[in-house]
């Protein structure tokens, strides 16, 4: 099953956008449903309340739990750049020693050892 609820759920949309009826995003909106979805990643649970400390509480690295929570921010002057959210993720990645790469499909016709890496293609 899946955890999303679809596209331009108020689940994922920030609090301004719903209280206000904001047709557009803006970089603090998207932070606030990236935080969202990435509530739903690190603790595997539907993020309906994303603020509500006791299902952040599943996350146990707490730079990231704060993260979140300062993404989910009711307020959108309170939420972190999307630079600054990139930047702490990517420093998690490095301290944690594992090397992300792009994901790897197989080529139809090709062997194992032809493989193709997804991002390759232009």
């Amino acid at each position: 099953s899946s955890l999303s609820a679809g596209p331009l759920s108020p689940n994922y949309m920030a609090p301004e956008r719903v209280a206000q009826g904001q047709a557009h995003s803006t970089l603090a909106s998207d932070v606030y449903s990236l935080g969202v979805t990435l509530c739903e990643i690190f603790t595997g649970q539907a993020a309906v309340k994303a603020r509500h400390h006791d299902q952040l509480d599943a996350i146990v690295d707490a730079d990231l739990k704060d993260m979140c929570l300062q993404m989910c921010s009711m307020r959108a002057d309170e939420r972190p750049t999307a630079g600054q959210v990139v930047a702490t993720l990517s420093e998690k990645q490095k301290a944690s020693g594992y090397k992300a790469s792009p994901p790897r499909r197989k080529v139809v016709g090709k062997s194992e050892s032809d493989d193709v890496r997804l991002f390759d293609r232009v």
